[in-house]
């Protein structure tokens, strides 16, 4: 709601000094989207949030603060498969990162695509290998397809 006040805040400067909002709207497009976009996803309106970011992301693919939150709404959605593709997005973009590797796996989990999910966490083992968490996701992920005897040496 305090987006929504922003913007009306916004639109009353705008009115005073005679001018319109569509002349706002006109001069930073994506600025507006983005606090519509914000606006929906504080309402808990996941797919008018998550529409909103997608016309933000349309003309500005490299937001990476719009790709996070466009992230964070897919996931309310459980929209798995468009969230791994911005997660991708958000690699090609910063880098591989640890978080964005985390969430890859943990999303690959819940599709349950248990092959793909290993070689995302033995990844982030390589980014990270002191992360205890990570290991155990390795050794229940060689569990799962049948490799025990590389779980057993994960659990180590």
């Amino acid at each position: 709601l305090t987006a929504l006040k922003a913007l009306l805040d916004r639109q009353e400067q705008i009115q005073k000094q005679g001018t319109s909002i569509s002349t706002d709207i006109e001069a930073d497009p994506l600025a507006v989207w983005r606090t519509i976009a914000d606006i929906h996803f504080r309402l808990g309106q996941w797919q008018d949030a998550a529409n909103a970011y997608q016309t933000c992301l349309n003309d500005n693919l490299n937001s990476e603060n719009v790709l996070k939150q466009y992230f964070k709404t897919l996931e309310k959605l459980e929209d798995w498969p468009t969230a791994l593709d911005v997660l991708g997005k958000l690699i090609q973009l910063t880098g591989e990162s640890p978080m964005y590797l985390n969430a890859i796996g943990t999303i690959l989990l819940r599709m349950q695509e248990y092959e793909a999910a290993l070689q995302t966490y033995l990844q982030l083992n390589r980014l990270q290998p002191e992360v205890i968490e990570t290991r155990r996701k390795i050794a229940s992920l060689y569990a799962k397809t049948g490799k025990l005897d590389e779980a057993q040496k994960w659990l180590l």
